[in-house]
C-alpha cells in the first residue's frame, strides 16, 4: 500500500517544466481561438499554483481575446503579477487593456511601467501610441 502524502496534491508546488507546459498549451488554445480551454488550463494551473504569476497573465490574456478588457486588467495589475519577471509584459499587456478602453491616463501609465521594466518593449509601446 503507498501511504499518501501529508500535503494534499493539488498544494504541491508544480515542476517549472509542468508549469511552462501548462502556460505553453493555454497560449496555444488562444492562438487557436479554443477560449475555453485556454480558461480551464489557465485556472487549473492558478487553483494549483495561486500564488504564481502564470496563470493570472494566461487568464487576463484568455480575458482580452474575449474583448473583456476590464477584467484582463485586473489579472494583469495583481500584486503577484506585478512582482515577478514578468511584470513588463504584463505592463505592455495592461496599456493595449488601457487603450481599448479609452483609458489615455491608465495607457501612459502601464506604458511608462513596462519601459521601466524592460526597454525592449519601446517598439510595441510605440506602436501602440501611434495606433
Amino acid at each position: 500500500m503507498i501511504a499518501a502524502p501529508d500535503t494534499p496534491a493539488e498544494a504541491l508546488p508544480l515542476p517549472r517544466e509542468v508549469r511552462q507546459m501548462f502556460f505553453q498549451l493555454g497560449t496555444t488554445a488562444l492562438n487557436n481561438l479554443l477560449g475555453p480551454e485556454a480558461f480551464t488550463l489557465f485556472s487549473d494551473l492558478e487553483a494549483a499554483e495561486p500564488d504564481q504569476p502564470y496563470a493570472k497573465v494566461g487568464l487576463g490574456m484568455a480575458y482580452m481575446c474575449c474583448s473583456e478588457a476590464g477584467e484582463a486588467a485586473r489579472y494583469f495589475q495583481d500584486p503577484i503579477v506585478q512582482q515577478s519577471p514578468m511584470a513588463a509584459s504584463a505592463n505592455a499587456l495592461l496599456a493595449i487593456c488601457c487603450k481599448l478602453d479609452g483609458n489615455a491616463s491608465g495607457f501612459e501609465q502601464a506604458s511608462a511601467q513596462a519601459l521601466a521594466g524592460d526597454a525592449a518593449i519601446a517598439p510595441t509601446i510605440d506602436l501602440l501610441k501611434q495606433g
